[in-house]
C-alpha cells in the first residue's frame, strides 16, 4: 500500500512540477530538506 501511495505521489509531482525539478533522485529519497535547499530543487 505504502508503495502504491508513493508511485501516485511521484506521478503527481512529476506531472505538476516536472520541469521545475533539478534533482530527482534527491527529491523523491524519503529526506527532509531546509526551505533553501527545496527551493534549489524546484
Amino acid at each position: 500500500m505504502v508503495r502504491e501511495i508513493f508511485s501516485l505521489f511521484k506521478e503527481r509531482v512529476l506531472m505538476h512540477r516536472g520541469e521545475k525539478l533539478s534533482d530527482l533522485d534527491e527529491v523523491f529519497s524519503g529526506r527532509p530538506f531546509t526551505a533553501t535547499r527545496a527551493l534549489e530543487l524546484g
